[in-house]
């Protein structure tokens, strides 16, 4: 970013670190334009969310993302696209080429677990808070369970620089 060092007193990343190619990288480089003591907050839904992949504008079937492999559902939303008149716009903003074949990269697929391991290893915050956020109050008790993955609505961090 084009900023001096220790820039900020806050980072909202708001429905954003689902997007981001390189998590690690956009991790250290909020770090760097955060003042001491700065205060990072992000909030995103994992990708096992009912509608976690995105595609939500013409795909609205929970869990889509995991009930066809990734290549079928690149194909199904282009041809739904087909019907719209910003399809090009669509196709070019989730899709692209990654080690010769076409990927979903609009969003980086990330994990409650991922996201964790991520805010462990890097060392540069200390969580202040952490939250999930079920989709329904009734289905919170899943939070506690290896099905988390799948009934979090919203992981909520807020981190103190180091």
């Amino acid at each position: 970013m084009p900023f001096q060092n220790a820039s900020f007193d806050m980072c909202v990343m708001n429905d954003v670190f689902e997007h981001v190619s390189k998590p690690e990288v956009v991790l250290k480089e909020v770090n760097r334009v955060l003042k001491p003591y700065g205060k990072v907050f992000i909030n995103s839904p994992p990708y096992f969310h009912p509608y976690g992949a995105h595609l939500t504008d013409l795909i609205g079937i929970p869990y889509v993302h995991l009930l066809f492999p990734e290549p079928v559902l690149i194909n199904a939303y282009k041809k739904l696209t087909l019907e719209t008149k910003s399809a090009e716009k669509r196709i070019n903003l989730r899709f692209g080429i990654v080690d010769n074949r076409e990927q979903i990269t609009y969003i980086n697929k990330m994990t409650i677990t991922r996201f964790e391991e991520i805010i462990r290893n890097q060392g540069r915050f200390k969580a202040i808070l952490y939250k999930l956020i079920p989709l329904k109050k009734p289905v919170g008790f899943l939070l506690k369970t290896p099905f988390r993955e799948f009934f979090t609505k919203m992981l909520v961090y807020v981190g103190e620089k180091n």
